[in-house]
């Protein structure tokens, strides 16, 4: 792997390590040297090989939260990236502590080792559209930490993205440049329109957008006003920035609706399907309001962004047939099945 580092950097994980000093091959040493230790032997034999190889090793902040008195026992070029992928106040929290607030930063900085922040761009497990306010409000929480705790780094990390387009996640990552490329815009709405404008055009939007009234000589090769064509574009991709962030108020997320994916009958009863209606037929209208454009640019509403809202309606109308006929089997044994 190591010819595949090509910023000189690997990243070994050491997150999440829920069976840590669990493994009888390991409980001698940790008897002896105690957890913290022993962790942080692990990862010092990890840099080893790494070092060897001429790359700095990187890991992930969340079991220092657990074992602190392993920092100071650790070598002090390693990279420590500190992760929490939900919005958050002056603090990230720690999910292996209930969520309770930790600050790592003065412990790690104290040793010398470098701390990053690390907040996500796209879904939690069997999402198919990122909750795009979350994941705004996540990046725009872990930008002012860093800043106010001097962190060296900011990485947008992405995570199980085998449902997603990854153009919306692109889209999100372009979002978050506005925090460095636009530094006036904060606005999570105006940042996700100018994502999309970065990554869906202006380029691929232009190109079929030359001035209506102008005639082929004028035109010359056919070249698009461009100051005009990117306003243009801008204007759409606020429409589209809108229209995701119109999703999120019923969004395919958490595992209240992911438990359908495994078993239909825990659905049964447990909700009223009129909601799962209301939703169907919102998801229903974003879709034909991305065709419903005032310009040229309508034509162009990115694909991506148009799968992910008719795969939420597809989801949407499979919730409602499952609880209704899920209902239908309850309550008449299942004699019956309406579609």
């Amino acid at each position: 792997m190591a010819p595949f580092c090509t910023a000189g950097k690997v990243h070994v994980g050491l997150d999440e390590s829920f069976h840590l000093g669990k493994c009888p091959r390991c409980s001698a040493d940790v008897e002896r040297r105690g957890l913290a230790a022993h962790f942080a032997g692990h990862a010092r034999q990890l840099h080893q090989l790494a070092a060897g190889m001429g790359l700095r090793m990187g890991l992930w902040a969340d079991m220092l939260a657990l074992l602190p008195a392993a920092i100071p026992l650790l070598p002090r070029d390693v990279v420590a990236y500190d992760w929490y992928y939900y919005p958050f106040g002056r603090h990230p929290r720690v999910e292996l502590r209930n969520f309770a607030e930790v600050d790592l930063a003065p412990l790690l900085q104290k040793r010398g080792i470098e701390y990053w922040g690390c907040p996500m761009n796209g879904a939690f497990r069997h999402e198919p559209v990122p909750a795009f306010s979350d994941r705004l409000a996540n990046i725009l929480s872990w930008w002012k930490r860093c800043h106010r705790v001097g962190a060296a780094g900011f990485l947008i990390t992405s995570w199980e993205a085998n449902r997603l387009a990854i153009e919306i996640t692109t889209a999100v990552d372009a979002a978050a440049a506005c925090l460095w490329l636009d530094p006036a815009v904060d606005d999570p709405r105006e940042m996700l329109a100018r994502g999309f404008a970065r990554v869906f055009g202006p380029k691929k939007a232009v190109r079929i957008a030359p001035s209506a009234d102008a005639s082929p000589k004028s035109r010359g090769s056919g070249a698009p006003r461009r100051s005009e064509d990117k306003l243009s574009h801008l204007t759409e991709a606020r429409r589209w920035a809108q229209a995701a962030l119109a999703g999120d108020k019923s969004a395919f997320a958490g595992y209240h609706r992911w438990q359908i994916n495994d078993r239909w009958d825990v659905c049964a009863g447990r909700e009223d399907v009129a909601t799962y209606e209301d939703e169907a037929r919102e998801l229903a209208r974003l879709l034909r309001s991305l065709s419903n454009g005032q310009s040229a640019f309508c034509r162009v509403s990115p694909l991506a962004l148009r799968a992910s809202l008719a795969f939420r309606l597809y989801l949407a109308r499979r919730d409602v047939f499952v609880r209704r006929n899920a209902q239908a089997v309850f309550s008449y044994g299942g004699c019956s099945l309406t579609l």
